[in-house]
């Protein structure tokens, strides 16, 4: 047991795209298409919060349609489901305001050297990502 409480020593940001490829798995036992979005430190790092937003087209809207957005932590070559977080059907315009959501990790999330969060979408739609953390 350690005898001082351990604090993250950098932060350690990332932005990530979760890539519009379809991809229903909730175990990853049949490993379809996964967008890497973080990458934890060479000692391990803590996860506070994720935002999530959907894509921006060349045009300008994206709309999306109701589905889910899985997000694993990858150790090696184990996948664990952490997070399944519903995606709702929203077709932005000049008065409607694209789908976006924030998780907090409520107690932070930690992980060990070098993990890695990746996240999958039930639906071929892509979505940008923002992880704010700390590596120890």
């Amino acid at each position: 047991m350690a005898t001082a409480p351990a604090f993250a020593a950098t932060i350690n940001c990332q932005a990530g795209t979760i890539t519009g490829t379809a991809n229903t798995s909730r175990t990853l036992n049949t490993l379809g298409t996964v967008s890497t979005i973080y990458t934890a430190g060479a000692s391990g790092s803590i996860v506070e919060r994720l935002t999530l937003m959907a894509a921006v087209a060349a045009e300008g809207t994206t709309a999306t349609t109701a589905g889910m957005v899985r997000l694993f932590v990858k150790e090696g070559a184990v996948y664990a489901l952490i997070k399944e977080i519903p995606i709702d059907a929203v077709a932005p315009s000049a008065t409607v305001e694209g789908f976006r959501t924030q998780i907090e990790f409520q107690p932070e999330l930690k992980l060990s050297a070098s993990a890695t969060i990746v996240a999958a979408t039930e639906k071929g739609e892509q979505f940008k990502t923002y992880i704010e953390g700390g590596s120890f």
